[in-house]
């Protein structure tokens, strides 16, 4: 399956070959550039509202993202095979985009 940064996709839970999984929301970070290796990279979207981490940042256009319950973006990255994404939800509003890309450059500063 083809997707986009930002692009919200459901996908199982956890990505490792075990025998129990749950299919959970993620916010693809990579390009199609990354793509040509058969994996993106993503974070994943969790409801849990306790034991926050540095870094999560609210959904708050939950319909534009496909979501239903309240959500946020956590920064715990995981690279998935393409193949097992099982369906595109939605897309990150401008204004949540932007929310995220704060947090990366806040907690993930790569910067020189």
């Amino acid at each position: 399956m083809t997707c986009s940064p930002g692009e919200v996709v459901l996908v199982p839970f956890p990505f490792v070959e075990l025998r129990v999984t749950k299919l959970r929301p993620a916010v693809i970070l990579s390009s199609a550039e990354f793509h040509v290796t058969g994996t993106a990279v993503a974070i994943m979207v969790t409801s849990t509202r306790h034991d926050a981490w540095p870094g999560d940042t609210p959904i708050k256009d939950l319909a534009t993202a496909g979501l239903t319950t309240p959500c946020q973006m956590r920064l715990k990255a995981a690279s998935i095979p393409l193949a097992a994404i099982v369906q595109i939800l939605g897309s990150l509003s401008p204004g949540d985009r932007a929310a995220l890309l704060e947090n990366l450059k806040r907690y993930v500063p790569l910067t020189a």
